[in-house]
C-alpha cells in the first residue's frame, strides 16, 4: 500500500485552515455570539423578544442556507462557496457595527446566518471527508475546536473592548477577522486531493476505502422511519443547543455581574475546546454510540444544574459550566460523526443534510420560544429545564435508531 507523504501533510493543512474558518465563522456568529446579547439589549432598551429575534432571523437564514448547501457547493465548489459565504459574514458584522436600531441588527443576523450555513460545520464535514478516510473523528474534533477557542477568547475580549470602545468597535474587529478567513480560504483550501497527488495513505489502486462503520452497518438512508427518528432527535438537540446563546442572559438575570458571567462563558469555551479533541479520539476508539450516550447525559445534567443558578452556589455553577461545555459536543462534532456512523457513502450527504436541517429547525423554534418564555415567566430557568428534558428525549430516540440499525445489520 503506497503512502503519499505530501498529501498526508496537506490534508492536515486543510484541517488547520478549516479550524480557523470555524473559529471565525461559527465561533463569532454562533457559539460565542451570545456574549453580545446583553449589550445589544441595553443599547436600545430592547425587550427579550426583540433581542431574541436577532437569533431567530440568524437561525432562519442559516437553515435556508443548509437546505441549499449541497446544491450551492455543487455549483460553486467548496473553496469558492466557502469564500463567498465568508464575504456575507463580513457584511453581517459591518451591519451590526453600524446598527443604530433593530433593522441593521436584523439584517446583520440574516447575513451571519447565511455565512454560517454555507461555510459552517456541515460543509466543512464534507471537505474533511474528501481528504480523510481514517481518523475522521479526530479531524472533525480538531476543526471544531475553532468555535471553542472563540468561546475562550471572545467573551473577555468583547467585554473589555465594549467597555473601552463600544459595541460597534467589537463588531468591526470581527468583520476584519472574517475578511482574514476569507483570504485564507482562497489561498489554502482545495476541494479534494489533486490529480498529481494520490488520495490518501488508505487508498489502494485509485479506490478510496470507506470508513469501516459505513461498510459493515445497515444505512438508515434506506428507512424513512429511522431517518424520521434521527431528525426528531436532531430537532430536540438543536432546540437545546440554544442554551449557549441564552446562558449569559440566564445568569445576568439571576443577579450575577457581567464580568463573572463572561468568565463562566469563557470557561465553557476552554472546556469544550479540550473536550472536542478528546471526544474525537474517543469516538474513533470507543464508537459513536457510546460517545453519544456520554454526551447527551452530560448535556442533560448541565441544563439541570443551570436551573439552580439562583442559589449562587459555586459547586452548582461549576457543575453547570462543566456539563454544559462537554454536553455541547452534541451540537458540533457528534452530528457529523452520527451521519457517518449511521449512513453509507451513498446516503451520507443526504443524511447529513436532513440531520442539519432538523437541527437548525430546532434552533429556529427555540430562539423564538425561549425569549417569549422568559418574558412570560420572568426568568430563563423554565427554558433550561425544558432543554434538559429534550436532551434526554433526543438520546432515547437515537438509541432506538441504533437498536433498529443493529437488528437490520444482523438479520
Amino acid at each position: 500500500m503506497k503512502k503519499t507523504g505530501g498529501n498526508n501533510v496537506y490534508k492536515w493543512i486543510i484541517c488547520a485552515c478549516c479550524t480557523f474558518i470555524l473559529f471565525i465563522n461559527v465561533g463569532f456568529t454562533s457559539s460565542a455570539f451570545g456574549i453580545h446579547m446583553p449589550y445589544i439589549m441595553d443599547s436600545g432598551d430592547y425587550t427579550n423578544s426583540q433581542t431574541s429575534m436577532i437569533i431567530t432571523l440568524k437561525t432562519l437564514s442559516n437553515l435556508l442556507a443548509i437546505f441549499f448547501a449541497d446544491r450551492y457547493v455543487g455549483r460553486f465548489g467548496l473553496r469558492r462557496g466557502i469564500a463567498a459565504a465568508l464575504a456575507a459574514g463580513t457584511a453581517g458584522f459591518l451591519c451590526m457595527g453600524a446598527a443604530k436600531g433593530l433593522a441593521l441588527y436584523y439584517a446583520g443576523g440574516l447575513l451571519m446566518g447565511l455565512s454560517a450555513g454555507f461555510a459552517g460545520f456541515m460543509v466543512v464535514s464534507i471537505l474533511i471527508r474528501n481528504w480523510f478516510s481514517e481518523n475522521i473523528g479526530l479531524a472533525l474534533g480538531v476543526c471544531s475546536t475553532g468555535s471553542g477557542v472563540a468561546l475562550i477568547l471572545l467573551p473577555l475580549l468583547v467585554t473589555r473592548l465594549i467597555s473601552a470602545s463600544g459595541l460597534s468597535a467589537a463588531f468591526y474587529l470581527e468583520a476584519a477577522l472574517e475578511t482574514g478567513a476569507l483570504v485564507l480560504a482562497l489561498l489554502v483550501l482545495r476541494d479534494r486531493p489533486g490529480a498529481e497527488e494520490s488520495i490518501i495513505e488508505t487508498e489502494k489502486e485509485g479506490v478510496r476505502r470507506e470508513p469501516e462503520t459505513a461498510v459493515m452497518r445497515h444505512s438508515i438512508g434506506d428507512s424513512k422511519l429511522l431517518i424520521a427518528f434521527t431528525a426528531a432527535a436532531m430537532l430536540f438537540t438543536g432546540w437545546t443547543s440554544n442554551i449557549s446563546n441564552f446562558f449569559t442572559l440566564l445568569y445576568t438575570g439571576s443577579g450575577y455581574d457581567e464580568i463573572t458571567v463572561s468568565r463562566m462563558y469563557s470557561a465553557i469555551g476552554i472546556i469544550l475546546t479540550v473536550w472536542k479533541l478528546v471526544f474525537g479520539r474517543l469516538n474513533d476508539r470507543a464508537g459513536t454510540r457510546r460517545s453519544t450516550v456520554i454526551a447527551y447525559l452530560l448535556l442533560t445534567a448541565g441544563c439541570a444544574a443551570a436551573c439552580f443558578c439562583f442559589l449562587h452556589n459555586r459547586v452548582v455553577n461549576a457543575a453547570a459550566v462543566f456539563c454544559i461545555a462537554t454536553g455541547l459536543i452534541t451540537t458540533t462534532v457528534l452530528i457529523s460523526c452520527l451521519a457517518i456512523d449511521l449512513s453509507s457513502e451513498e446516503h451520507f450527504k443526504r443524511v447529513l443534510k436532513i440531520m442539519n436541517i432538523a437541527f437548525w429547525v430546532g434552533i429556529l423554534l427555540s430562539s423564538y420560544v425561549i425569549g417569549h418564555m422568559a418574558d412570560y415567566f420572568g426568568s430563563y430557568i423554565p427554558s433550561f429545564a425544558l432543554c434538559g428534558a429534550l436532551s434526554l428525549a433526543a438520546l432515547l430516540l437515537l438509541l432506538i435508531v441504533y437498536r433498529a440499525q443493529h437488528e437490520k445489520t444482523h438479520r
